[in-house]
């Protein structure tokens, strides 16, 4: 007799029977970890990660997505807070990490143009809060090196000072917030060792240290350039500018990391992931030159 389970999803439905994963989409987000469904659900067999067209089933409110790359489907792994999947369960009910958006813009700083985006972790309430990001990867296509202002031995992305240019990771406001990297940031400044205007190095994360202090928590965000998440309620987690000299159409951020959160007043977390790849605003000059290299092209096949 066949074991199917069927699971309910605001994407779609899934069905699990005799281990294999039936609906498909470009991103399979599914339903209940398998591994430890209730007993009362019978113990479906396990299923491989590393092999197209399997998959484990894992809900959306745990922050868990399998991604599809070079034909494997990639699974993050979700760490419940409490080690109990019926108070992971009652959590999730109420807290939901939607994934990230940005803010992208320009602006002009004693004279020099640079190019910002700032990334938001959104949520479905503004009941959560962020208590670190970990296990990045983040880097630049079109541009080698992220913006840090002042003397090159005092580059940071601590969150600390006033220029509307400097690179940062954050939770919550640019400046302040009790923020720190974890070990895997070995680029977070010099004193580490290794250079802060590169990408933040493999895996690296950031922390706050007072995950009660109320700055990060899920707050209306307004100017948002991409967001598809279906939420304006987001926290802060960094702000990575380049240079916009030689500024061309083409510039990109790619965003992909794990995080951690939690409703506010509650103990516990529940881990998420996500992996975008945002688009760094020409400035208008560049706009400009742009618009007028299009037409010089059409003059010239006319």
């Amino acid at each position: 007799m066949a074991n199917n389970h069927t699971v309910s999803r605001p994407y779609g439905l899934v069905v699990v029977s005799n281990g294999v994963l039936t609906g498909q989409e470009d991103c399979i987000w599914a339903g209940l970890i398998l591994n430890f469904l209730p007993a009362r659900l019978g113990n479906p067999p396990a299923l491989r990660h590393d092999v197209p067209g399997w998959a484990s089933c894992v809900p959306a409110r745990f922050g868990l997505r399998p991604l599809i790359r070079e034909g494997k489907i990639k699974m993050r792994k979700v760490l419940l807070g409490t080690g109990l999947i019926a108070a992971a369960l009652t959590a999730s009910a109420n807290a939901a990490f939607l994934g990230y958006a940005c803010k992208s813009d320009t602006v002009n700083v004693s004279g020099v143009d640079y190019l910002r985006i700032e990334v938001f972790a959104m949520f479905e309430s503004n009941q959560e809060k962020v208590l670190n990001i970990f296990n990045s990867d983040i880097s630049l296509e079109g541009a080698t090196n992220f913006y840090h202002s002042g003397a090159e031995e005092d580059w940071s992305w601590a969150p600390s000072g006033t220029n509307a240019a400097d690179s940062r990771v954050c939770i919550g406001p640019l400046s302040g917030g009790s923020v720190a990297g974890d070990p895997n940031f070995t680029n977070y400044n010099w004193d580490l060792g290794e250079d802060p205007s590169l990408p933040p190095a493999a895996n690296a994360g950031w922390f706050t240290s007072n995950p009660n202090g109320g700055q990060n928590a899920a707050a209306a965000v307004v100017g948002l350039t991409e967001n598809n998440t279906g939420s304006n309620l987001g926290v802060r987690v960094g702000r990575f500018s380049i240079l916009a000299a030689g500024d061309t159409n083409d510039r990109r951020l790619n965003f992909e990391a794990d995080i951690k959160y939690n409703l506010i007043g509650q103990t516990g977390s529940t881990n998420g992931f996500d992996s975008e790849v945002f688009k760094y605003v020409p400035t208008p000059g560049a706009l400009a030159l742009l618009g007028l290299a299009g037409f010089a092209g059409r003059r010239r096949r006319a």
